[in-house]
C-alpha cells in the first residue's frame, strides 16, 4: 500500500505557511514606517533653513522661532544618527558632520546675537546656506532610499500573495486527496475498502492470465468475543490496519472485505499479493501472524484471528478465486 503523510504533518505545513504570511505584512509595515520617518526628516530639514532665515528677517518673533529651531534640531538629530552610514549619502563628508555644522553654526550665531545685541546678517546667511545644503542632501538621500523601500514593499506583497496562493493550493490538494482516500479506504482500519479491492482484483487476474505470473490472496478473519466493547474494537481495527500496512509491499493491496452481520461473526480482510507464489504467501502469512501477535495491544486478547492463503488458478474466474478463499474462513 502507498504510504501517506500523517495528518499532523500536513496540518503543520499549513500552519507554517499561514504563520509565514505575517512576515510579509511586517516588511510592509516597516516600509511604511521608514517612508513616514523620511518624509518627516525632509519636512524638518527644509523648514530649518527657512526658520533660520526668518529669525533674522523678523526680530519680533525671535523667541518663538528660536524654540522651534531647537526642537527641529533635536528631532532631526535622531534621524541623522540612524542614517549616518546610509549608502545613499551624496555629501562631501558624512551626514553627521553636515548636521553638526548646521547645529554649531546656529548655536554660535545665537550666542553672538545675544552677546552683541545686534543682527549679524553674514553669520545668519552662513547658517542658512549650511541648513539649505543639509536639506538638499537629506532630500536626495530619501529620494534614492524610496526606490529601495518601494521594492521591499512590492516584494513583501508578492511574498504574501505567493504564500496565500500556496496555502490555497495545498488545502485544495489536501481536500482532493482526502476525498479520494475516503472514497477507496475503510475509515476504521485505513485499509482499502471492498469496492476498490474488487476493481483492482479484476486487473490483477487479467495480468496474471496474460503474463502467466503467480497471484495469491491472503485472507484474515477477525472474531471478537462477546465481552469486547465498541471502544476496544475501534482501537483493535486501527492497530490492525497500521500493522498490516507496514508489513506488506507497496504493490500489495490490503482491504477490508466484509463486516460481521451479527455479534460473534467474523470480519474478513484480504491481502492481494501480485507476483507471489503460494509458498511465498504462506511465509508472509506466518510472519504477519507473528507480528500481529506481538504488536497488538492487550485488547487483542478478546479477538481470534484466522489465516488462509489461496493461489489463483489462471483457468478459473476471479469470482471463483475469491469465493474459494473466503469460504475457508467463513
Amino acid at each position: 500500500m502507498q504510504k501517506e503523510w500523517p495528518s499532523y504533518r500536513i496540518t503543520a505545513v499549513l500552519y507554517a505557511i499561514v504563520l509565514l504570511m505575517p512576515v510579509g505584512f511586517y516588511f510592509v509595515h516597516q516600509a511604511f514606517q521608514a517612508l513616514q520617518q523620511d518624509t518627516k526628516a525632509i519636512r524638518q530639514s527644509s523648514w530649518l533653513a527657512g526658520g533660520i532665515g526668518h529669525h533674522y528677517l523678523d526680530p519680533t518673533t525671535r523667541q518663538i522661532s528660536e524654540k522651534e529651531i531647537e526642537n527641529a534640531l533635536h528631532d532631526l538629530s535622531s534621524w541623522v544618527k540612524l542614517n549616518n552610514s546610509c549608502e545613499y549619502y551624496i555629501g562631501e563628508t558624512t551626514l553627521q558632520k553636515d548636521f553638526q555644522r548646521v547645529e554649531q553654526c546656529w548655536h554660535d550665531y545665537r550666542l553672538s546675537v545675544a552677546k552683541d545685541g545686534k543682527d549679524l546678517p553674514d553669520q545668519n546667511l552662513q547658517c542658512y546656506d549650511s541648513a539649505e545644503t543639509l536639506a538638499l542632501i537629506i532630500e536626495k538621500m530619501v529620494y534614492l532610499k524610496q526606490h529601495k523601500i518601494v521594492n521591499i514593499f512590492y516584494g513583501s506583497l508578492l511574498l504574501t500573495m505567493l504564500l496565500l496562493i500556496a496555502a490555497i493550493y495545498f488545502v485544495r490538494v489536501y481536500i482532493h486527496l482526502q476525498m479520494k482516500k475516503h472514497a477507496i479506504h475503510d475509515g476504521e482500519t485505513g485499509l482499502f475498502n471492498k469496492k476498490y479491492f474488487l476493481s483492482v482484483l479484476q486487473n490483477a487476474c487479467a495480468e496474471s492470465k496474460r503474463y502467466r505470473t503467480p497471484l495469491c490472496a491472503l485472507w484474515i478473519s477477525v472474531t471478537f468475543e462477546s465481552t469486547a466493547d465498541k471502544k476496544a474494537k475501534k482501537q483493535f481495527y486501527r492497530e490492525f490496519g497500521t500493522i498490516v500496512s507496514g508489513a506488506i509491499r507497496s504493490s500489495d493491496i490490503a482491504a477490508r472485505y466484509s463486516d460481521p452481520a451479527s455479534e460473534g461473526e467474523k470480519t474478513l480482510f484480504c491481502i492481494l499479493l501480485p507476483m507471489t507464489s503460494k509458498e511465498h504467501g504462506e511465509v508472509l502469512a506466518g510472519r504477519l501472524q507473528e507480528t500481529l501477535g506481538t504488536k497488538l495491544s492487550a485488547n487483542a486478547s478478546n479477538t481470534r484471528l484466522g489465516f488462509s492463503i489461496d493461489a489463483y488458478d489462471q483457468e478459473e474466474s476471479c469470482e471463483r478465486f475469491i469465493e474459494e478463499g473466503r469460504s475457508v474462513l467463513e
